[in-house]
């Protein structure tokens, strides 16, 4: 690849207040970083060109949080409101091999890359051996896509890979792969509440500076971490759909954000979480999840939260004042860019 590239012409959306948005202009890239932006930037000589007209070009997609190990899978669990996922995909893990864990993130990355998500938290739970995560971070790294993978400690099976087997393995893997400046970095999820093994993988965590994440789909789960004294902003609830307004309370006391999964998180559940994180000054990011159910299009599962927050918020309107006509005069919900 050339040391300097421009991107010409595009219709540039910046996300940067100072810059703003351009109808057309350049995007000088120089030792694979953005340079500069602009119409009819200088270049230096022998700058390769890629014409950008009629392409919209924006900063690459994040996504908080999603299983590539379960790509393989797509379609095996299309309706996960009968529990599908837990009592027949889960199970399914045991016939994996690290080869498979290979080939689902491969193919992940690339459909990731495709929809214009850039930078995955690939969250696997599929690590029955020393041989499994190194073969989904290689996938990733193959893949190009910017990655922080989570090691996660929740085990396919009870006594398969015991637990000091499994701290060694995951310091392993840190010490492997982890580049603070580069494209891999690494985090752990700890198992769920009320596991014996929950405060000692936190702790694990914390000791290496390594963010770390918890499913949260139980009640009171926030008042018993915080009474343990483990909440932080190092510590990513995922799912939360059941946590209570005083327990949001506490996460925004002490920074600790959520990651919602719009297409898992609104099937039969409240899904009213979003908007009171929000309110209460809760960090809220969002993540695909379930890649068995569905496709790993990040801006899709955001056109999901758009349109289901505008229903929601359009509902506690009505259930609290009097709104004549199809909709509220003001939109309260999430704000879409034009």
């Amino acid at each position: 690849m050339a040391k300097s590239v421009v991107i010409h012409g595009a219709e540039v959306v910046t996300m940067d207040e100072k810059l703003g948005d351009f109808p057309s202009a350049d995007i000088l890239i120089e030792d694979g970083a953005i340079k500069a932006v602009g119409p009819s930037l200088a270049q230096p000589a022998g700058t390769a060109k890629i014409d950008g007209a009629g392409m919209i070009a924006l900063p690459g997609i994040i996504d908080a949080h999603t299983c590539l190990w379960q790509t393989v899978l797509r379609g095996y669990v299309p309706d996960l409101w009968p529990g599908a996922y837990y009592s027949q995909l889960l199970p399914l893990r045991q016939h994996y091999s690290a080869e498979d864990n290979y080939n689902a993130a491969y193919v992940g990355a690339f459909e990731m890359l495709s929809y214009g998500t850039t930078t995955v938290v690939d969250y696997c739970h599929n690590i029955r051996s020393p041989d499994f995560a190194p073969a989904s971070i290689e996938a990733l790294k193959t893949a190009g896509i910017r990655h922080l993978f989570t090691y996660s400690f929740m085990a396919a099976k009870p006594d398969e890979f015991p637990a000091a087997a499994r701290f060694d393995d995951a310091r392993r893997v840190w010490d492997r792969f982890h580049e603070s400046e580069g494209l891999t970095t690494i985090g752990f999820g700890v198992d769920s509440i009320g596991a014996a093994g929950l405060e000692k993988q936190l702790a694990f965590a914390r000791a290496l500076q390594a963010p770390s994440c918890i499913h949260v789909n139980e009640t009171g789960t926030i008042d018993r971490l915080h009474a343990a004294g483990l909440l932080g902003p190092d510590f990513l609830v995922i799912h939360g759909n059941l946590i209570t307004n005083a327990e949001l309370e506490l996460m925004a006391k002490t920074r600790m954000p959520i990651c919602f999964t719009p297409t898992a998180d609104t099937q039969g559940t409240p899904a009213d979480v979003v908007r009171r994180a929000i309110d209460r000054g809760v960090p809220v990011v969002f993540g695909c999840d379930i890649p068995c159910s569905i496709a790993s299009d990040t801006l899709g599962q955001l056109r999901v939260m758009f349109n289901v927050q505008g229903f929601l918020d359009g509902a506690m309107e009505r259930i609290f004042s009097t709104v004549p006509g199809r909709r509220p005069a003001v939109r309260p919900g999430l704000a879409c860019r034009r």
